[in-house]
């Protein structure tokens, strides 16, 4: 039998890309990851499908804002795969929404619709629709978030509660 003895892997350039620990924790340098809140409270107009406008890292709009890649455009709120990340991505998304009828937060990929992480399910008047999946992306591919409403749906700006978080699996 072998044994393989590392603590660091290093790139072609000489930059340390993983530690590994003497318990056996890996550490990566650069882990791709997006956190992104609304920057302004807007209207669906009633569009079903309609894309949620992601656009602020500030904190007074989501908490840890985050973009490591550099791969989030906050003019059109999409987020394109980075390069050398084809694979799984941890996705989550939450929406307040006041007084609407806002019923699902729905993954589109080069503006075609492939996964709803979210459904809602209270009625209180008040709703956060929340949700979580991983799902399996290429390098290149554009996504945004939107939402679907049998009617008009307000999004509020809420650093708790509305927000957009990817983050690479491998």
């Amino acid at each position: 039998m072998s044994n393989l003895l590392v603590q660091n892997i290093k790139s072609t350039n000489g930059t340390t890309v993983e530690t590994i620990s003497s318990n056996g924790i890996v550490r990566k340098s650069v882990v791709p990851h997006l956190k992104v809140g609304v920057g302004s409270n807007h209207d669906t107009g009633g569009s079903s499908g309609a894309t949620i406008q992601f656009s602020s890292f500030s904190s007074s709009h989501v908490f840890d804002g985050a973009d490591t890649m550099n791969a989030f455009n906050t003019s059109n709120f999409t987020y394109t795969i980075p390069a050398d990340c084809t694979g799984f991505w941890h996705v989550s998304a939450s929406v307040y929404s006041y007084n609407s009828t806002a019923n699902q937060i729905a993954i589109y990929v080069d503006g075609n619709r492939k996964d709803s992480p979210a459904i809602r399910s209270d009625s209180t008047g008040q709703y956060i629709i929340t949700g979580a999946m991983v799902k399996k992306f290429t390098t290149g591919e554009a996504v945004t978030m939107r939402v679907f409403a049998s009617a008009n749906c307000f999004v509020y700006t809420n650093q708790f509660h509305t927000w957009w978080e990817m983050t690479f699996l491998g």
